[in-house]
């Protein structure tokens, strides 16, 4: 029987020192993780979680997924973060079955191999040919190109591209990471300086309940840190 694919925008997301995790008996760390990656999501996102992983799409319908699971991604990474959880994905275009619980497909087997073999750091990086498949499958409308989708990631040190959750532009859980006490119109009422302090806490927590047991996760840590304070930077100028 012929594989009844579809074209779709696909994340695949690894929770970084579950295993762990699951040795020292932090439950805790654990619950949190799963109540993320299993809560109810918009009608137009098809979401897979096992283990330490998840699976997350959009169906090709208006040309502009591939920049929705981008923003869908930031603050995916971010509630983890803020949860004290780290970690790690790949984004990939193409063809995919996912549906019922069944995700299979190759844009699922080159997501993966970009968490698992490309990625390295707790970041989320997209494949060299994402945005061009994207735009061609009709998102190029007035508005809508590669430099504006590039305008939601950062280039690397190694020149590949990853999902820039420090950003202002960058989508974040304002409900859950912004204090109960805030003003009633919410993130609009934040300086730059502010929102980013939120996010640099977030991974500040994240950091110190992971603490590096060698050297790559001590590298991991220092790619974060590197990362965070390449930003404290910029905006501090601000």
């Amino acid at each position: 029987m012929t594989a009844q694919y579809e074209q779709r925008a696909v994340l695949f997301l690894d929770v970084l020192g579950f295993k762990r995790l699951i040795k020292e008996g932090r439950e805790d760390l654990i619950e949190q993780a799963l109540a993320i990656t299993t809560a109810p999501y918009q009608s137009n996102v098809t979401v897979s979680a096992f283990s330490d992983c998840m699976v997350v799409s959009m169906v090709f319908q208006r040309g502009v997924e591939l920049a929705e699971l981008i923003a869908f991604t930031s603050s995916l990474v971010l509630h983890l973060l803020h949860q004290g959880i780290l970690s790690r994905g790949g984004i990939a275009v193409g063809e995919l079955r996912h549906e019922g619980g069944i995700v299979y497909g190759p844009a699922l087997i080159e997501a993966y191999e970009l968490e698992s073999q490309v990625a390295c750091y707790p970041r989320v990086v997209l494949s060299r040919d994402a945005i061009a498949k994207s735009l061609s499958l009709g998102g190029s409308g007035v508005g809508y190109d590669a430099e504006w989708i590039r305008g939601f990631l950062r280039v690397d040190h190694d020149d590949w591209e990853h999902v820039n959750i420090l950003d202002h532009k960058a989508s974040m859980p304002f409900h859950i990471m912004l204090p109960a006490d805030a003003p009633a119109d919410g993130p609009y009422s934040y300086s730059l300086q502010s929102l980013y302090a939120v996010k640099a806490e977030a991974i500040q927590r994240a950091l110190e309940n992971n603490p590096p047991s060698d050297h790559k996760s001590l590298s991991k840590h220092g790619w974060l840190r590197a990362y965070a304070d390449c930003y404290r930077q910029r905006y501090c100028r601000l």
